[in-house]
């Protein structure tokens, strides 16, 4: 269920729609993505979601769609300031009390035409994709066994955990912030696969990579969010954003090599 991006009424819109065909554990998974988008619409880090008839396409779509803002790419040039601002909005979420349950670079884009500066702390930050949305309280979720589902999370920022079989959880999700915090240090992520089985491996076997010289200071940080452990994880988001940002920010302007 690909976005596309469109112009509609002077306005950028992205419209994901549900084939006639789907199978009906990917219509649950559409419908519970479409909830959540309704549910969060109020919060910052959430796009702003519209009807199908406000922009007049009533006619033109015929399936199920979710139509939502079009979304810039990251500013990739200046990687701290983006990293905070990524956990400020995923912060948001937490203390809703929901997890994410697939957080990747690709579903964390920025506000159309805008830019981060130093005085925005993550409200131009936009989490997309909430398709494995689940609240987040230990009764909930932490240790059962979940069923083999569609797209259930993306084995290069799934932590030991959910390769084990269970529900995602805050820790899971902090740990896939680790990924993304690596990745836009070094341009790349922390671990390769090709398969789902040595994925699991390299997560759950592998040691945590070393940083480039000049971004060492930060090493400390990715190692705690990518803790094998959840317990040996950060808790909150909030302790690690006081981390991050009690390292000198004289790097924090580093393009990425």
């Amino acid at each position: 269920m690909p976005f596309d991006h469109c112009k509609f009424s002077h306005r950028y819109v992205v419209i994901k729609s549900l084939k006639p065909a789907a199978c009906s554990e990917i219509t649950k998974q559409f419908e519970h993505e479409q909830r959540y988008y309704q549910q969060f619409q109020a919060q910052a880090f959430c796009p702003t979601m519209y009807e199908a008839w406000s922009l007049g396409l009533n006619e033109f779509l015929t399936s199920p769609c979710l139509i939502i803002d079009y979304l810039s790419e990251l500013d990739l040039s200046h990687p701290i300031r983006t990293f905070t601002a990524i956990l400020v909005a995923v912060h948001q979420l937490h203390l809703l009390g929901y997890c994410h349950g697939d957080l990747k670079l690709s579903h964390c884009k920025q506000a159309y035409g805008s830019r981060l500066a130093h005085s925005e702390t993550g409200h131009l930050i936009k989490l997309l994709d909430f398709g494995q949305v689940r609240p987040s309280s230990v009764e909930t979720n932490r240790g059962r066994s979940r069923d083999c589902t569609i797209n259930a999370g993306t084995p290069a920022y799934m932590s030991p955990q959910r390769f084990a079989g269970c529900e995602p959880t805050l820790a899971d999700d902090i740990y896939a912030l680790g990924i993304i915090g690596y990745q836009l240090l070094c341009n790349q992520k922390p671990y390769h696969a090709k398969t789902y089985y040595q994925w699991g491996l390299v997560h759950s076997q592998q040691a945590i990579p070393l940083l480039p010289t000049h971004w060492r200071l930060y090493q400390p940080v990715i190692d705690k969010f990518l803790a094998k452990l959840p317990d040996h994880r950060y808790q909150n988001l909030a302790v690690a954003l006081a981390h991050l940002q009690a390292i000198p920010n004289a790097l924090s302007h580093h393009q990425i090599i």
